[in-house]
């Protein structure tokens, strides 16, 4: 999946796959630093698929969690 986020005007991409140890997968976390913006905004997830998932906007701190539709 790639998740995106305007952070401070600048869009920013997060490719999350799907590989992992044995056994299983990792958690998939995308992680966007907001330095001096202070919000992160027009929140994406793009699929494997093509389907997109729109999270909106977050708040320093705050986790959003997404599951492929």
């Amino acid at each position: 999946a790639t998740v995106t986020a305007n952070v401070g005007g600048v869009v920013r991409t997060r490719w999350l796959n799907g590989s992992g140890g044995m056994g299983g997968t990792p958690n998939r976390l995308a992680h966007f630093g907001l330095g001096k913006a202070g919000l992160a905004t027009d929140i994406k997830v793009r699929w494997p698929d093509g389907k997109i998932t729109k999270l909106g906007s977050a708040k320093p701190g705050a986790k959003l969690l997404s599951t492929w539709p």
